[in-house]
């Protein structure tokens, strides 16, 4: 198979080759729709409302989303691609940390179920 690692000369970096499989895993991955596609409609969804804000949580494991309301209410968004996905082990751990705290977590599988979730929440 050669050598995986290769220079470019145009940018002077030492880059690594990817054997000839790594396009099937790319494939197999667009097939599905992204998490990201769930959470960008309900972002633009939230972005109407001037007093709510979701900030983003860069953090292996944790939630993907901190939404904060009005009256110092707030709580976690994990988005999923779709139902059959779960939650692996180190998010449940976390999630079940940030329950034991008192904290409100939500696993939505679509952003109409996150936008049901916020304003069943904030108008409750």
């Amino acid at each position: 198979m050669g050598t995986l690692l290769r220079y470019d000369n145009s940018r002077g970096l030492l880059l690594r080759r990817r054997p000839w499989f790594y396009f099937l895993l790319g494939v197999r991955r667009l097939l599905r729709p992204l998490e990201t596609k769930h959470e960008k409609g309900y972002m633009r969804w939230l972005d109407t409302y001037a007093l709510w804000r979701a900030i983003k949580i860069y953090r292996h494991g944790w939630p993907d989303r901190l939404v904060i309301g009005p009256y110092a209410t707030f709580f976690f968004i994990e988005f999923k691609r779709d139902a059959s996905e779960d939650l692996r082990k180190k998010q449940k751990h976390i999630r079940d940390f940030l329950i034991s705290l008192g904290f409100k977590v939500y696993v939505c599988r679509s952003a109409a179920e996150a936008k049901k979730i916020t304003t069943r929440y904030f108008y409750a």
